[in-house]
């Protein structure tokens, strides 16, 4: 016998948006930076210092991002943003890690808003190819909001014996108002082709 499954959802979703809770929308994002080989004369002895230069964080829009506007959500439904997880990770070379660095902190950038400090580390033990930092409790709602945000990173460390891929990953949780969460559920519905 096929149950009907359309009468509990569609009043999860009445009650979800009669009551007006918070719905949070996990969204993640990544980047790679290549961090040059020291010179074999100087050795590790280069300093390695500023940023490590993650491209693809230089202008993102997170408001606009695919994973939001496929859950009908839009930039003015979004309340509030967390940050949480950043970790760092090597790529290349195989057996590598991030002894190199001594200290990394990470910030955000967005205009008309102060560079804020989101999430650091000093920390990085030989042989750990991942690490995850430590995180600021701060809100990133007016970042995310703002035409154009970037992640940045203010690094001390020195220069590897090998070039080295880093791979950067951090994770937020989108707070969204009782539209975009009614949204949410409805596209969620369509998905499972419920009616």
């Amino acid at each position: 016998m096929k149950q009907n499954i359309s009468m509990p959802i569609a009043l999860f979703a009445l009650l979800s948006c009669s009551e007006g809770e918070l719905f949070v929308l996990p969204i993640e994002e990544s980047a790679e930076a290549t961090v040059p080989a020291a010179d074999p004369l100087t050795g590790s002895l280069v300093e390695l210092v500023g940023d490590l230069g993650f491209a693809q964080f230089a202008e993102m829009e997170i408001s606009e991002s695919e994973e939001l506007k496929n859950q009908g959500v839009a930039p003015g439904d979004i309340t509030t943003v967390t940050l949480v997880s950043f970790d760092l990770e090597v790529a290349s070379p195989e057996g590598g890690d991030l002894s190199f660095l001594s200290s990394v902190d990470v910030y955000v950038n967005a205009a008309e808003e102060e560079q804020l400090l989101i999430a650091s580390l000093d920390n990085f033990p030989e042989g750990e190819p991942a690490v995850t930092f430590e995180l600021e409790a701060v809100e990133l709602a007016p970042y995310v909001l703002s035409d154009s945000m970037s992640i940045s990173t203010d690094v001390v460390g020195t220069l590897p014996d090998e070039e080295t891929v880093v791979v950067a990953r951090f994770a937020l949780d989108v707070g969204v108002t009782k539209q975009g969460a009614c949204n949410a559920i409805s596209n969620k519905e369509q998905d499972t082709g419920v009616e």
